[in-house]
């Protein structure tokens, strides 16, 4: 549609040029202001139509939709998550280390788009069109700062990080470690617990009796992921401007669900 539109508008600025060529002198010049106006005009009308035209949506892996019109995306957000290694319950004896996300591929239509994450990531999304990654996932592997606040009457003690911004009704996991919900008093085994502030790491002292044993331990073994109370925006320049084609569009991501509004033509969305 717009081919025709410009072919017009080009037809139009000839028969102008033409004209002018034997009354105006001198002809070129007044006759390339006057195609520069037309183009304007022309890029005026195809970007309001642009605004007017229906938006659709569509979310999976892959997303699959039909348009009549090839456009930039309206919007675009794929979500990525850290895996685990192994199998079974996280434990001392059977740790599952903690996997990271250094880049998302993108399969689109017959084109794949590699989107690197600028460092290792654990959690989040990213926005494909505005060129962001909410990064919503801490993660913590280093233990040498780590405080030791009590040890309670079962021997569990009780080993804390703190300044931190977590939300602990959300998403978490550990390489080698359960998640807990019990005060510390009241704990008889070893795990994790999350506050919004901190972390705090019980272990039996029976195994690891001192904190320099706790901490040569942790920083071999001990992975933790948790959800932060705020997402961490960080810009991504090289993601380029991804486009419809006309007809069936195919959006897939090696790392989960991609969401996708697109430009339309009415008659599509019935």
């Amino acid at each position: 549609m717009s081919e025709l539109y410009r072919d017009f508008i080009d037809s139009k600025a000839n028969q102008i040029i033409n004209s002018l060529g034997g009354t105006i002198t001198p002809a070129p010049a007044n006759a390339e202001l006057y195609r520069d106006f037309l183009d304007r005009k022309f890029d005026d009308v195809i970007n309001s139509i642009d605004n007017v035209l229906p938006i659709g949506s569509a979310t999976g892996n892959p997303a699959t939709f039909y348009t009549s019109v090839s456009k930039p995306l309206v919007a675009c957000t794929t979500e990525f998550m850290s895996t685990q290694e192994g199998t079974g319950d996280p434990s001392p004896s059977n740790p599952r280390a903690i996997v990271g996300v250094d880049d998302i591929t993108l399969n689109i239509n017959e084109n794949t788009v590699v989107i690197d994450l600028d460092g290792t990531r654990y959690g989040g999304y990213v926005d494909v069109v505005n060129r962001k990654l909410l990064n919503n996932m801490a993660f913590f592997d280093k233990w040498d700062n780590v405080y030791l606040q009590s040890v309670n009457q079962y021997g569990i003690a009780n080993y804390l990080i703190g300044g931190l911004n977590l939300n602990p009704n959300a998403e978490s996991h550990c390489s080698t470690l359960p998640i807990q919900n019990t005060p510390i008093t009241d704990t008889t085994t070893e795990g994790y617990y999350l506050h919004p502030r901190y972390i705090y790491i019980r272990v039996d002292t029976t195994r690891l009796p001192t904190r320099n044993d706790f901490i040569t331990w942790a920083n071999q073994n001990l992975q933790v992921c948790a959800t932060l109370t705020t997402p961490i925006e960080i810009s991504l320049s090289d993601i380029p401007t991804l486009l419809t084609i006309i007809g069936n569009n195919s959006f897939a991501s090696d790392t989960g669900n991609i969401d996708i509004k697109y430009r339309c033509l009415p008659i599509d969305l019935i």
